[in-house]
């Protein structure tokens, strides 16, 4: 029995002219699992990057013809772990075209983004990654595979939806809410450097990287934040009201069996 080798793939770093390849390559790979997602990285996909780290790397892998197959970032950012601050790395936009897919270009991004994490955070940075429920793909790769990292899990991120079609009574609080201005800035920074410590990789922000964090961020502001505020005037928490339609955009492709009737009977 013969075999074919797979074609060879190369991996090398993104430039400004690769933007209009990877948004077609992220409108191809929507991510799979219990709830099949798509995201629309138009018109900039460098945009999001540029807000994940301090310093950031992307990868694109490209085939002998020069096609664009496959994508990996890499971004390092200061984070809190086990409560101190602490240098880490994220990895994420794990890309590959669905026809090049169970080749060589998912282990080539691989083997990239893991030397990424080593140049710029060193040989033993913590390095945070997340993988949709149900991503049978992503599951094979955990216990590291021909040399790959292996993969440990800690946490479960769950995503909450506020359902907007009936009107709820809210419990009564003590609390007024009204829009950040500038003079809150700071106020906002101290709250998050109490809370943000007990978050695994929550980010270290005092009030001048906060500021400039919302500055960078395309469609969010001071004023998009409400805060809340105990009867004595403390700051009780805050959160943002941020269209990201500039950013990305997000449609389900799929649902599982499982998840596609407990949406019928939602609906």
């Amino acid at each position: 029995m013969s075999t074919v080798a797979a074609p060879p793939v190369t991996v090398r770093d993104a430039v400004p002219g690769d933007n209009e390849a990877l948004v077609r390559l992220a409108a191809a790979c929507p991510m799979q699992g219990d709830v099949g997602l798509c995201v629309d990285r138009g018109p900039d996909f460098f945009a999001l990057n540029r807000l994940e780290g301090e310093e950031w790397r992307l990868g694109i892998a490209e085939n002998a013809d020069g096609m664009v197959v496959g994508c990996v970032a890499a971004s390092r950012r200061r984070a809190y772990l086990h409560g101190r601050p602490t240098e880490t790395m994220y990895v994420g936009d794990l890309k590959v075209e669905p026809a090049h897919r169970g080749g060589p270009a998912a282990d080539a991004l691989t083997e990239w983004v893991r030397e990424m994490c080593r140049t710029m955070g060193g040989e033993d940075v913590p390095t945070l990654l997340t993988v949709l429920a149900g991503n049978r793909a992503m599951e094979r790769r955990v216990g590291g595979p021909r040399g790959l990292p292996h993969l440990a899990r800690f946490a479960t991120v769950r995503s909450h939806a506020i359902p907007l079609l009936w009107s709820r009574r809210l419990p009564r609080a003590e609390l007024q809410v009204t829009r950040a201005g500038a003079d809150d800035l700071e106020e906002m920074a101290a709250l998050w450097s109490r809370v943000a410590p007990v978050r695994q990789f929550a980010p270290v922000w005092d009030a001048e990287s906060l500021a400039q964090w919302i500055a960078a961020a395309p469609g969010l502001d001071l004023s998009s934040y409400l805060l809340a505020r105990r009867a004595d005037g403390r700051l009780a928490g805050f959160l943002a009201l941020w269209d990201q339609a500039t950013l990305k955009q997000l449609r389900v492709t799929e649902y599982s069996s499982r998840l596609a009737v407990v949406r019928a009977g939602f609906n």
